[in-house]
This record gives C-alpha cells, sequence and structure tokens, in this order.
C-alpha cells in the first residue's frame, strides 16, 4: 500500500525509518517500538557512548550533530495542515507510546542524556556546558517552528537549570570545594545562557516588525523563568532562587534591550 510518493529530493535515512514507523499499519505495537527505539538510538546513541567513556571532545561533537539531525529530521516533517497552518509529524501521537509524541519521546532522550551531564559535573563540567546549548541551537536551526516545538525546546533548557539545583541539593553538603567551585561557574554558565534566549527566539536578521509569531515563544521563556526561582525554592536553594528572582525581574529589560517591541510603544 503506497502513502505516500514523492520526487525531486532526497530524503534522510532517519527520516525514512520515521515515516515508516508513523504510518505502520501493524496490529502489533512492539513493532512500532522497535522502529522508534532504532531511530532514537541512532540520534542519541554517539552522545550516551561519550559520556559513558568520558570523553568530553566526541561528546561536544555527538551533541553538534544532535542539533543537525534533530533540526533535519524536523524540517522534512513539516507539512501543512488542513486549516493551511504549519505543522509536523514530529508532534502528531505514536502509535504505541499511550499518546506520547515522537517530539515527547526525543525531549524525553535529552532529558536523560542532561541527567547524565550533570552527574559527570564532579569530573568533568564540560559535558553539562555542552548540552546546556542544545535545545538553543536546535531552536536557531530550524527557519519555522510551531508552538509545541517551541515549548518543548525552551522547557528543555529550563530542565538543564532543575537538573542543576537538584543535584546540588544532594552534594550542598560535600566537602569538596572543587565542586563547590564548579556548581558556582556553571550557576553563572546557565544564568547567561538562559537571558540570550531572547536575542535566540527572534534574531535581528529574522525580525519583521511583527512579534506576535515569537509571541508564543517569548511568553513560555517568561512563565518558566518565574520556574527558576520556584524550583530553587523547591530544593531549598536559596542562592539560586536569588539568581532566578533577578532574572525574572531583568527579564522585561532584557527584551528592551535587544531592541524588541514591546505591547503599548512605538517600533
Amino acid at each position: 500500500m503506497t502513502v505516500v510518493r514523492y520526487g525531486g529530493f532526497n530524503i534522510n535515512p532517519l527520516v525514512k525509518v520515521l515515516i515508516k514507523v508513523a504510518f505502520s499499519f501493524e496490529k502489533e505495537i512492539p513493532q512500532v517500538d522497535i522502529g522508534l527505539t532504532t531511530v532514537l538510538n541512532g540520534f542519541i546513541g554517539p552522545a550516551n557512548d561519550a559520556i559513558r567513556d568520558g570523553d568530553a571532545r566526541e561528546f561536544s561533537d555527538a551533541v553538534a550533530n544532535l542539533v543537525l539531525w534533530h533540526a533535519e529530521l524536523a524540517e522534512a516533517l513539516s507539512f501543512k495542515n488542513d486549516k493551511g497552518n504549519l505543522d509536523n509529524w514530529l508532534i502528531l501521537p505514536a502509535g504505541g507510546l499511550s499518546g506520547r509524541s515522537y517530539l515527547d519521546e526525543l525531549m524525553g532522550e535529552y532529558y536523560r542524556l542532561a541527567r547524565e551531564t550533570v552527574e559527570r559535573i564532579p569530573d568533568n563540567s564540560r559535558f553539562y556546558t555542552n548540552m546546556l546549548y542544545l535545545h538553543k541551537r536546535i531552536f536557531s536551526s530550524r527557519d519555522t517552528l510551531i508552538k509545541q516545538e517551541m515549548r518543548s525546546l525552551i522547557q528543555g533548557s529550563y530542565y538543564m537549570w532543575y537538573l542543576l539545583v537538584e543535584w546540588r541539593s544532594y552534594n550542598s553538603e560535600s566537602s569538596d570545594l572543587r565542586v563547590a567551585n564548579k556548581y558556582e561557574d556553571i550557576l553563572y554558565d546557565f544564568v547567561g545562557a538562559w537571558e540570550s534566549w531572547l536575542m535566540y527566539i527572534e534574531p535581528r536578521s529574522k525580525r519583521t516588525g511583527d512579534i506576535n509569531k515569537a509571541y508564543p515563544a517569548f511568553i513560555t521563556h517568561l512563565e518558566f523563568t518565574a520556574s527558576t526561582a520556584i524550583s530553587a525554592l523547591r530544593f531549598g536553594n536559596f542562592e539560586a532562587a536569588g539568581w532566578g528572582v533577578d532574572m525574572l525581574i531583568n527579564w522585561l529589560e532584557q527584551l528592551s534591550r535587544d531592541d524588541h517591541c514591546i505591547v503599548g510603544a512605538q517600533c
């Protein structure tokens, strides 16, 4: 049975696998799971191997490939729906996965990968700092994103904060000054990376003078900026909570500093 035909361009092998999985009409759900697992392993495997081997340079290369593959996959699976609006097969429910989409599965794998990098901080914090920019690099590599993609990537970036303050709560009584110093440095790195999201959401080179397209991403970023303080307080980390409050207070100023149009102002 032919579901779709195409011509005039080539499809990445990983995309072909995902398309076959998406349109599987087999009654046996495990076959779908196996196909999806194959795709995810192709994406994530090299990064997991690099962490296991303690090879930060290889991990950096693996993250760069993840950015490229994710952007290419999402671009290939983008389409216009019946209403003429931009949509993406990645966010459609995947059979046999309790209604979770392929994007959900990818973000879940990124979350698990991020947790592994946090655990590596005492040995080598470069794993975490490389992972810190994954979601933002994917975001900036996409020409057009739908709301679900925007939210998932910004939320994934926020989880880097959540995992960091959670990890610190378990190591707060450590007598190893190296751990404390690395944590301080990484905390500052996160704040800088998080605040720079505002420039990536709507780069000057892509601005049209209409902030409405980027509005959902800005609001999502504001939402999770507020969550940084809340999650830090949850783990009793008052220093991190203070940074979260500062980021929230300075959010509008950071947005204005990047020459964005503010509601009610002349642009």
